[in-house]
């Protein structure tokens, strides 16, 4: 009897951890979890920061002030790499061959600010001290700068961009892997890209970045949302709906929503809390949500929308002009296999798009550039 007392206490102990799954899964009272796959490195800038102390490791090696550059000449950035070292020349000097091909396959290090024309191909790596400036149709493998960064319309970088000042993307750029800054990004009309980060991010700044749409009409009152009765209550803050879910404009919403269809939100509403949908998810034009947005399927937010959560999806999400997302102070996240934003619209924190993200032009008439 003991050992039967001690195998039993035993296993008993084994399977505690796995009661509330158990329990989840005889009576569900949530949505189905996500899957959100991350890569084996959180850090976007990674390899920004490994590339710039490797960078400051040479020119401590080679004993290079900045401040005071050699002029320029060949050197061995890693034992059989070559690279140029420019200085403080503004214009590097490409050779007849490299202007033939339009191949550059050094790596390039320069101590100021720095002028790429267009129409070359980097294949190395890029450390530019101050600001620099990419032509039109260039190809980069990975840029650093140590203020702004403009990348002319057009252009593709293969791994990674990073700038300690402001970084500008073009129109139709091709930004693979990540990008990131220390202070802001603008991002023009036809560029893909996959992971950004910065403090605040902007879609087409000329375009308009808040205040709801002509379409929602004159502004109405906000009521108290009275949830129906078929709702049930999981705890005193969280509402369950075992349907879909449609919510009419105008309303106040002071609960967390997680609905096992669909859940809409109609124009002009203020939600205090986090919605979770099991098929999919819709925001209505001026909308306003302090919560997430979490959604296996789509995700649709509506013109002049403001989300301070994070959004995430394991399908799309689509952001339309105007709408700001997270603040300065209190960035979010933003992860999607596709997400599609319109130009006019504000991010504050990450963009992860896995399979790819792309700008377009805004639908709504009153956000056209």
């Amino acid at each position: 009897m003991a050992a039967i007392a001690f195998w039993l206490v035993a296993l008993a102990v084994c399977a505690a951890p796995f009661l509330p799954a158990l329990r989840e899964w005889l009576a569900r009272t949530d949505a189905a979890p996500l899957v959100v796959v991350r890569e084996q490195d959180t850090n976007i800038r990674h390899f920004a920061h490994s590339f710039f102390d490797q960078v400051q490791a040479y020119f401590e090696r080679e004993g290079i002030d900045p401040r005071e550059p050699p002029p320029p000449y060949l050197g061995e950035f890693r034992p059989g790499q070559a690279c140029r070292f420019l200085g403080a020349d503004h214009l590097p000097a490409w050779t007849a061959e490299e202007r033939d091909r339009r191949l550059i396959q050094t790596l390039l290090l320069a101590t100021g600010d720095l002028v790429l024309e267009g129409g070359f191909v980097f294949e190395q790596e890029i450390y530019c001290g101050g600001q620099l400036y990419a032509g039109a149709q260039s190809t980069f493998r990975a840029v650093y700068a140590g203020t702004d960064l403009l990348l002319g319309d057009d252009s593709t970088v293969a791994r990674w961009l990073h700038s300690q000042g402001h970084v500008h993307i073009g129109r139709d750029c091709r930004i693979y892997g990540r990008v990131s800054s220390a202070s802001s990004i603008t991002i023009a009309v036809g560029t893909r890209f996959e992971r950004i980060n910065a403090s605040l991010i902007r879609f087409a700044s000329d375009a308009p970045v808040a205040g709801a749409p002509a379409s929602t009409g004159e502004r109405r009152a906000i009521v108290d949302w009275v949830p129906p009765s078929a709702l049930h209550a999981i705890d005193p803050l969280t509402l369950l709906c075992d349907g879909n879910l449609v919510i009419d404009a105008g309303q106040q919403v002071e609960r967390h929503l997680v609905v096992r269809g669909a859940f809409a939100l109609a124009p002009a509403c203020r939600v205090v809390g986090n919605l979770k949908a099991a098929t999919r998810i819709r925001i209505g034009a001026g909308s306003i949500v302090r919560g997430a947005l979490v959604c296996p399927g789509p995700i649709a937010i509506g013109p002049g929308c403001v989300i301070k959560g994070p959004i995430i999806s394991e399908s799309s999400i689509e952001v339309a002009a105007g709408t700001v997302i997270g603040a300065p102070g209190r960035p979010t996240t933003i992860t999607a296999p596709r997400l599609t934003i319109e130009a006019g619209a504000q991010v504050s924190g990450t963009l992860w798009a896995s399979t790819g993200g792309a700008v377009i032009a805004p639908r709504n008439e009153q956000y056209s550039q």
